[in-house]
Parts: structure tokens; sequence; C-alpha cells
């Protein structure tokens, strides 16, 4: 039996990058990290750490606060706003 096991890895300094790979992932278990300056994130391990709520607002919220990595609401970033 042969098995091809693929690896993906995307390299980006954008919080879009990484909110468009957590929601487009399939749920497949295949390896698929997102490498910044700062170190990787997990794809799947992210979107396995989501609800199914926090999964259907997580593009929502994402473009709601500007899809910037530095916009916020009112003094209000990100995080708040999904927290709710």
């Amino acid at each position: 039996m042969l098995c091809i096991l693929f690896y993906f890895q995307v390299q980006a300094e954008d919080a879009d990058v990484l909110v468009m790979l957590v929601h487009h992932s399939s749920d497949s278990h295949h390896p698929l990290f997102l490498t910044t300056s700062n170190g990787f994130y997990d794809i799947q391990k992210i979107k396995e750490s989501l609800s199914e709520r926090q999964k259907g607002y997580l593009l929502f919220c994402h473009a709601f606060t500007g899809c910037d990595t530095v916009s916020s609401i009112a003094g209000h970033g990100k995080t708040t706003l999904f927290d709710r």
C-alpha cells in the first residue's frame, strides 16, 4: 500500500491569511501550518479549539472589525467582539 503524506506550509504576516486558512481548511486532518516571523500556527489545532458557533462567526467578526491586525471598533479589539 502506498501512502502519500502532503505537508503544506504558508508563510505570511497577515491575520487575514490566518482567518481564511482556519475558515476554509477541510477537516481532513492533513497538516497545515502558517509560518510568520513570530513563529508558526497549526491551523488544524486552532480549528479544533473553536466551537461550532465560533467557526460560524469567524469571518463575520474578522470582516466587521476591519480585516486588519491593528483595527478595532471604539477601542475594542477583535477578540472582544469574537468573545461576545
